[in-house]
């Protein structure tokens, strides 16, 4: 994958580390301060080096987005997107709230196509701290997910099972655990990342300890919490293989109606939701529901009721992208 990253001059020691550490990612990544062309034009270098980049890194601050340059560039990327058809060229990522709050340059129409997009969140993250290499190696990940020149959007696992397991502690379902198992299998032997989507919840999520040697990001912003493992080793292919994560889900399920749900990747074959409530808890009524394309569809028969205090639902060959839900009242 080929990036260009834009900046203005006050930005390049952010704009250097990025660079740095995109290489070290494995990314070929073109940052005029760093790849001189002696005797050529600077508008012909960054035309041609946006037309060849499968994304635009645009480096959203104060003092980069006046600057001419980085409008130039702007500008470049958004035609290069109305060439490829509609393709996203243009990634922002912001320092600072400039870009949210105060940003007005003189051709609107910059603000509203920057703005219109998912913006990546660096402010106040240093890039020496260890963050800020999280942050880079989730970015890569979300450029390789909607690339489609990149090799890394074909499926490099088979998620045979998943089994999705809350367990609430105390009568008030302040205090819970809640654990996510999944058996795969690494079709590739350059399988690089591990996803388990979807951390459900109402109140905090913390995460707690990984069965699998490696880097562990548990991303958990704006409500949409995932957990990303960088494997320390690379995985043996078509070989069973497990991955168990652990919870803490605090003031997560304190309502009279609750519910535990998973999304169905495109390769799932099994999912199983499994709730165990305390005895001042037991459910009185629970239900399975799918969402798929906004339509809830409850699904009788799917699921087991023990006694109030025990509830599990097995879904064999669910529908890719739909979101299952195991819910109850107490």
């Amino acid at each position: 994958m080929r990036l260009f990253i834009s900046y203005g001059e006050p930005d390049r020691a952010f704009a250097e580390a990025a660079e740095r550490a995109l290489t070290t990612l494995g990314l070929d990544v073109f940052l005029f301060s760093r790849s001189p062309s002696t005797g050529k034009k600077l508008y012909r270098i960054m035309h041609d080096e946006v037309t060849q980049a499968d994304f635009v890194l645009l480096i959203c601050s104060a003092a980069s987005l006046k600057r001419a340059g980085v409008r130039n560039e702007i500008e470049e990327a958004l035609q290069e997107e109305a060439r490829r058809g509609g393709e996203t060229v243009l990634v922002p990522l912001t320092l600072d709230d400039h870009v949210y709050r105060k940003w007005k340059p003189s051709y609107a129409g910059h603000a509203a196509a920057v703005k219109a997009r998912t913006i990546g969140d660096f402010r106040n993250i240093g890039p020496r701290s260890v963050k800020f290499s999280q942050k880079m190696l989730l970015l890569k990940d979300e450029l390789a997910k909607i690339s489609p020149r990149s090799e890394n959007r074909r499926s490099s696992i088979k998620v045979e099972r998943v089994w999705y397991r809350v367990d609430i502690r105390d009568d008030d379902g302040k205090n819970a655990k809640i654990t996510y198992t999944q058996k795969f299998y690494a079709l590739s032997e350059k399988m690089k990342t591990i996803e388990v989507p979807g951390i459900t919840g109402t109140g905090m999520i913390k995460f707690l300890r990984c069965s699998m040697d490696g880097m562990v990001v548990f991303e958990n912003e704006g409500g949409n919490r995932r957990m990303i493992v960088y494997p320390k080793t690379l995985m043996p292919r078509n070989k069973a293989l497990e991955l168990v994560a652990e919870f803490e889900a605090i003031d997560a399920y304190t309502e009279r109606e609750e519910a535990a749900s998973v999304s169905a990747t495109d390769d799932v074959e099994f999912i199983e939701i499994a709730v165990s409530l305390p005895a001042g808890r037991a459910a009185t009524k629970a239900s399975l529901i799918r969402i798929y394309a906004d339509e809830r569809t409850v699904l009788p028969g799917r699921y087991r009721f023990g006694s109030g205090r025990s509830l599990r639902a097995r879904i064999p060959k669910p529908v890719p992208q739909a979101t299952y839900l195991l819910a109850w009242q107490c």
